[in-house]
């Protein structure tokens, strides 16, 4: 129970308040958005819950404390932070790369420069929790695919962001994710006749959002998951890519749809998770 409190997520939260499997129910529609089954002509994409929030430092903080105690010295290895990354390209992030994980200002941030493989032994770290706590339940728990992604953003082409239409900012003008804001002084044709985009010094988000921002930030979709545009790019089960785009992308590449590539830990890449639940007979 003590290892299980510190993950630190609200559905876990909300586990320790209970001691029956009924009431798992009510725990996972405090703690996940509910995907319903999806039939297509080509396919049968069944039902699934995602996690409402990427996950953070603080329950990533937590996994691993978990494994320091186990003295689990070889996922410890795997699941490091590569904090280095922070200072990679001339970011000019080195201040993140000293407090971001460790400052409890940023507990709330989206956890990154993490690798996929240390994304997955995440993954397994909370399906064994659950599984403990539950035992007469099955959980699968892993990186959702990029059809469950897409899916949970109801992505089509006339709907690219998750928010349903085509717009980045609301009625008030606020806008509704967190990504770089590249303005026409930044755009140039060059000798081709062709539009470039000139990015400035200092490229991130100028939205308050300080690069990052918490996770639960900006505004839920339908099916009340935030964040699947912008803030950080999500990995999904096929390792290398990463879907949503980031604080650093421009609008455009902040799509539902919009892929990003990584080889190595990034601070633009974090992740989510997708959970099935089903009773053991």
């Amino acid at each position: 129970m003590k290892h299980l409190l510190l993950i630190g997520f609200t559905l876990f939260l909300s586990i320790s308040l209970f001691a029956q499997p009924k009431e798992l129910k009510k725990v996972l529609k405090n703690g996940y958005a509910f995907i319903p089954q999806k039939t297509s002509t080509d396919s049968v994409l069944a039902p699934f819950y995602l996690f409402k929030y990427e996950v953070s430092n603080f329950e990533y903080s937590a996994f691993l404390n978990h494994l320091k105690l186990k003295n689990d010295t070889i996922n410890l290895a795997i699941a490091r932070l590569d904090t280095t990354k922070w200072n990679k390209d001339n970011w000019m992030n080195t201040k993140y790369a000293t407090y971001y994980h460790q400052h409890p200002a940023y507990r709330n941030y989206p956890v990154v420069t993490v690798s996929h493989d240390a994304a997955k032994l995440f993954c397994d770290y909370v399906q064994n929790a659950l599984s403990q706590k539950f035992p007469t339940y099955k959980f699968t728990c892993a990186l959702p695919t990029k059809e469950q992604l897409l899916k949970a953003a109801k992505y089509t082409n006339f709907s690219v962001y998750a928010w349903g239409n085509s717009s980045l900012q609301n009625a008030a003008g606020a806008y509704k994710c967190n990504f770089s804001h590249i303005g026409s002084e930044n755009i140039h044709r060059n000798e081709e006749n062709k539009l470039v985009v000139q990015l400035p010094v200092l490229w991130h988000s100028f939205d308050y959002s300080d690069v990052t921002a918490p996770v639960k930030s900006y505004w839920p979709n339908e099916f009340g998951v935030y964040n699947l545009n912008g803030n950080v790019a999500e990995m999904i089960a096929e390792k290398g890519i990463a879907l949503g785009g980031s604080w650093r992308d421009t609008g455009y590449d902040v799509r539902s749809s919009s892929e990003t590539t990584y080889t190595e830990p990034s601070p633009s890449v974090g992740f989510r998770m997708v959970l099935t639940v089903e009773p053991l007979k």
